[in-house]
């Protein structure tokens, strides 16, 4: 069964252009541009050489043997993702299952492109030949968009088989590996010019001598010549031949534009206008029925105007070459026809829902309201709730400032893009200039630009993490709570606003308002909005941890895993934060089996996730590089953080590295740093600040005060810390903040322990395990290591026949297993790696085990990460000295 695409995607784009009538086999450049004969089939000539018409009738011939071929034309108005999307359908259009890795478990779906990642494993697994032809390469000119095709390349397996058809290469676009690897077949404009021989035949042998000569000079195997005078003839046109060789202007104007009548020729140059056409469409914008039969029945057009297939349906193209001459020459000719007819197509396109696309029409007629108008009809800033980031970044990428100038609503659409792309301080800036109360707008307008708004801001906020509301924000949320009451305000966005209202309570620890609001979007969604049903779930599931509810959050959290992995296509990133929060949950049990890779998190804190995601990627790579080997590592994985995430971007996140640098230098006994830390970074002194859950958010007021109870009693200021330690217990507790409880518990008993009173320390100790019995969090007992033991050896020789003698035991094991290095967990693949890398050559390894050189490298970096070596001698002998690996016979 195949994906369902998403809505912006044009089918046929993925989809093998249909053989051009009077095709021409020519046995040597069919042979040698066959896709599986070599890694890389590359085709470079300018326009006109046939390139994509030689590649599809190669393609079709390997499809004949059963060998899938995913087929992309590229388009310089695609973001990252986009592309990402095409190329994943690409695949599912070929017949390659693409989520079969993930639903298996062996996806390896990493930042920054898991997609794309997804399909080089689906490729891997389906482990017979397959074919990727990326054509037209050379409108990819964004560097972001090279990157993702270099991303593709380097991983590819070695069952995939890639070709390549352009004018010319994009800078950056590296295919070295095949090239100077000797494994690629490279055709350029001499390989795919006609020869004499060929001409001879293209024309069935029936030109004399002179003819031939005469075509063989003007034409120099030029293929699309060629089919120009070829198509002359057929239909007894034409005239003396006034041409400058390689030159298309003159072709068109010399040897095919004379063959038209005057109304066939205003005709094609209106069509020269579209990207694509179909029946439907090109009546309705021409307002002339029967234009797409008038077109077919030129038979001078043979070849020129090109068949797609688009589901069931076909949709045609002019060769690129005259559509680019006759749109440039309608617009020298016919300056208000060519902007006229720009116009009509953007509103068509519009009215199918290809927003995109009707605005880069709406820019070629240079109409700024109709530009934004199709946007703001579409949704404007909505469109993000609607159809997901990706189309509204691209949208906005074709709004120029002036536009957004004109149109107050447009700075939401801006101000929304930048946010998608990890842009918060400019994304804050815009917000800044969205005007209150402009002037000249319908009460209508005035409501729409108002709730456009509040989405954007609340976008911000979420993405941002802004944990900390001004006096603006709880008015506007407020006011947009009360229309959300409405009956008749618009159903998608009382969605919105209830799931909005869902993550701000969550964030303040207001559970039950928070799941009440959670509840309101469940059933007003039913399956319409799956994916806003997941992120509702996603809440409940932190909810349940915050309050200590294991089972319950881990149910929540394997619900939406699974419809994370069934719409990883539409929104990839979902599935990884739902198993970032699994990580999460498992590190809080102290459970490391689960084989999270810390050196990863500081890619993933950075693209663009909710404050929880933040908050939990940053706490599992501290506690596991805190946790082995110990504190000097934790420093740097946390300046690394630092380092990467700018004070104005990311607030919340700032206060909580903050925080945890405090808590580092207190452990390590460097009380100066510590107090300097918390001054420098503007900490709060006063215990109210410290727990206040109105101007921060619970996982805010955990870290701070965590960090300030550690500063304390590393200062052996125990009053402060017993007062500090007892307000910010009665609010966790009064807010069913069980996990904050236990961890504030742990830290009056280190107090406790550490200024002499066993009594209250053994008194802090049983009310942690009485919620250690309903939670199974050990975390927080375990990391603080020595007092802990102490205090548990205490408990254990003093109170032998206590209920909680068995969780004790367990507790004391836990800690004293933690001060050994712990042995590494290592996927099947690292393992197989890992056994042959004193012997085998990365060509070697990939070799036997079937997968790619980049591969090897891959896991290589991981055993490195996990096993804290920086050699392969040292990783073999770090292994055995573990027992991963039997030691050597003497």
């Amino acid at each position: 069964m195949g994906l369902e695409p998403p809505p912006w995607l044009l089918r046929h784009r993925v989809a093998i252009p249909a053989r051009s009538p009077g095709f021409f086999h020519r046995a040597e450049p069919e042979t040698r541009c066959t896709p599986t004969s070599q890694r890389l089939t590359l085709l470079i000539a300018p326009g006109g050489f046939g390139k994509t018409t030689l590649l599809a009738e190669c393609c079709r011939d390997v499809l004949e043997r059963g060998v899938p071929v995913a087929w992309l034309a590229l388009d310089s108005g695609d973001e990252p993702h986009m592309l990402e999307s095409y190329l994943v359908h690409a695949f599912e259009a070929a017949g390659i299952d693409v989520l079969e890795p993930l639903r298996t478990g062996k996806a390896d779906t990493a930042p920054p492109y898991p997609r794309a990642a997804l399909l080089l494993r689906a490729v891997e697994a389906h482990a017979d030949p397959v074919v990727l032809v990326l054509d037209e390469v050379e409108r990819l000119s964004d560097p972001a968009l090279v990157a993702v095709l270099n991303f593709v390349v380097r991983g590819a397996p070695t069952n995939l088989h890639l070709a390549v058809a352009g004018r010319e290469l994009p800078p950056g676009l590296d295919l070295s590996v095949s090239v100077l690897g000797s494994d690629a077949v490279i055709l350029t404009a001499d390989e795919l010019r006609f020869t004499r021989k060929d001409i001879a035949g293209y024309f069935h042998d029936e030109l004399s001598p002179a003819e031939l000569a005469r075509v063989v000079s003007l034409s120099a195997g030029w293929p699309i010549a060629l089919r120009i005078r070829h198509n002359e003839g057929s239909v007894g046109r034409g005239g003396e031949a006034r041409i400058v060789r390689d030159v298309i202007e003159n072709w068109v104007k010399t040897r095919l534009w004379y063959s038209f009548a005057d109304d066939e020729r205003e005709l094609l140059l209106d069509v020269g206008l579209f990207d694509w056409i179909d029946a439907a469409l090109l009546d309705e914008v021409l307002a002339d029925r029967g234009g797409l039969q008038r077109l077919l029945a030129l038979r001078t057009l043979d070849g020129l105007l090109e068949r797609v297939q688009r589901d069931a349906s076909e949709v045609w193209q002019l060769h690129p070459l005259i559509r680019d001459h006759c749109a440039r020459q309608r617009r020298r000719e016919t300056p208000a026809r060519y902007r006229r007819i720009h116009g009509d197509i953007g509103r068509a396109l519009a009215r199918r829902g290809q927003i995109v696309a009707a605005m880069r029409h709406a820019n070629q007629a240079e109409d700024l309201t109709l530009l934004a108008t199709i946007l703001l009809d579409a949704g404007g800033v909505r469109l993000w709730l609607r159809e997901g980031a990706e189309p509204l970044v691209a949208a906005d990428r074709l709004l120029p400032d002036e536009a957004i100038a004109r149109f107050p609503r447009l700075v939401s659409v801006r101000c929304a893009a930048l946010t998608a792309t990890g842009q918060l301080a400019k994304a804050r800036r815009y917000l800044e200039t969205v005007p209150e109360n402009p002037p000249s707008l319908t009460l209508r307008e005035e409501f729409d630009l108002y709730v456009d708004r509040s989405v954007a801001r609340a976008l911000v906020a979420h993405y941002g993490c802004e944990s900390n509301p001004t006096n603006e924000t709880k008015a506007m949320m407020l006011h947009t709570q009360r229309l959300a009451e409405e009956p008749s305000f618009d159903p998608t966005m009382r969605k919105w606003i209830n799931f909005s209202m869902c993550v701000h309570f969550n964030l303040h620890a207001s559970f039950d308002a928070a799941l009440t609001q959670g509840r309101r979007v469940q059933q007003s969604t039913g399956d319409q909005y799956p994916l806003l049903t997941l992120s509702v779930e996603t809440q409940f599931g932190l909810i349940a941890m915050a309050r200590g509810q294991t089972k319950e959050a881990y149910a929540w959290y394997r619900k939406c895993e699974r419809v994370a992995k069934a719409s990883f296509l539409q929104n990839p990133r979902l599935a990884l934060l739902v198993n970032l929060l699994m990580h999460e949950l498992d590190l809080e049990r102290n459970r490391f089996e689960s084989g999270f890779k810390a050196q990863s998190i500081p890619r993933e804190v950075h693209q663009g996730a909710q404050l929880a995601m933040h908050f939990a990627a940053t706490d599992i790579a501290l506690e596991l590089a805190r946790a082995v080997p110990g504190p000097d590592d934790a420093m740097t994985v946390l300046d690394a953080l630092s380092d990467k995430v700018p004070h104005g971007e990311l607030p919340a996140l700032v206060r909580h590295l903050a925080a945890w640098r405090v808590s580092l230098l207190a452990d390590a006994g460097r009380v100066d740093e510590a107090r300097q830390a918390w001054t420098v970074n503007a900490l709060p002194e006063t215990d109210a600040d410290c727990f206040d859950l109105a101007g921060q958010s619970w996982r805010e007021a955990e870290s701070v005060s965590c960090a300030r109870l550690r500063l304390l009693i590393a200062l052996d200021e125990f009053d402060a810390a017993r007062r500090l330690g007892e307000a910010a217990s009665r609010i966790a507790n009064e807010r069913g903040l069980k996990r904050t409880a236990m961890r504030l518990r742990v830290l009056c008993l280190k107090l406790e322990h550490r200024a002499g009173d066993d009594e209250a320390a053994s008194g802090h100790l049983v009310a942690f395990l009485e919620s250690f019995a309903e939670t199974d969090f050990a975390r927080a007992i375990v990391r603080e290591g020595e007092a802990a033991a102490a205090v548990l050896e205490r408990f254990v020789q003093t109170h032998p026949d206590s209920r909680f003698r068995t969780a004790a035991d367990g507790l004391l094991a836990l800690i004293q297993g933690a001060r050994t290095t712990p042995i590494p967990m290592f996927s099947k693949r690292e393992m197989q790696v890992l056994s042959r890398l004193e012997t085998d050559r990365d060509d070697d390894i990939a070799a036997a085990l079937g997968i790619t050189r980049y591969g090897v490298r891959y896991h290589v970096g991981n055993i490195f990460g996990k096993l804290k070596v920086h050699t392969r001698r040292d990783s073999v002998s770090r292994a055995r000295d573990l027992g991963i690996l039997p030691r050597k016979r003497q």
